[in-house]
């Protein structure tokens, strides 16, 4: 390939890559965060049981299955499901989400391409994606997590996820926080 035809094709998967609304590589589900993901959802591995399948718990929100899912199946409350057959669930789920909050931000913050943004900001956004919804999450807490304005971000938006009648979401709060700050210091993050 000539020098000229390798630019050209540099130059055109550049467009290409940019028109699909991506400064850089894409944000990946890597293994790393799923594996964060579980831990923030279902810490206990409640409804494991000893032939490695999950069956439906009970939650404030009702019965869930896996890693904080609805149970999507009635036969789940006899059969449960395994390991995998959740964890694939999850990934599925932070896809979409990740899908949707890419969109989102392009439409409200088009100043902000979501692949911009740090791979922190990406990570702390797509995992509230996936628990809040990207249209739930408050634009401040948008902002601070844009602006990298950790100071605000931990002083105001520790405890956001909550459950009906005022309680918080402990577990997804807890990781959230050992995730991002020092677990012995409580530090913020540096930007």
């Amino acid at each position: 390939m000539t020098t000229a035809l390798k630019h050209t094709a540099f130059l055109l998967l550049s467009l290409a890559t940019a028109s699909a609304g991506f400064a850089s590589d894409p944000f990946a589900i890597t293994d790393d965060f799923v594996a964060y993901l579980k831990q923030e959802t279902n810490p206990h591995d409640f409804g494991l049981r000893p032939d490695g399948r999950f069956y439906p718990y009970s939650t404030p929100r009702g019965r869930r299955i896996g890693y904080y899912f609805t149970v999507w199946d009635k036969a789940l409350y006899a059969q449960g499901c395994t390991k995998q057959e959740a964890e694939d669930r999850l990934r599925g789920q932070a896809q979409e989400a990740l899908a949707s909050l890419i969109r989102y931000i392009a439409k409200t913050y088009p100043d902000h391409p979501f692949a911009t943004l740090s791979p922190k900001s990406q990570q702390m956004l797509a995992d509230y994606a996936l628990s809040e919804g990207p249209e739930n999450i408050s634009p401040a807490f948008y902002d601070a997590v844009i602006r990298q304005d950790w100071d605000r971000l931990f002083d105001t938006f520790i405890y956001l996820r909550w459950v009906e009648k005022g309680w918080p979401d402990n577990p997804r709060n807890k990781a959230f926080i050992d995730r991002w700050m020092d677990p012995q210091l409580r530090l913020r993050p540096p930007p």
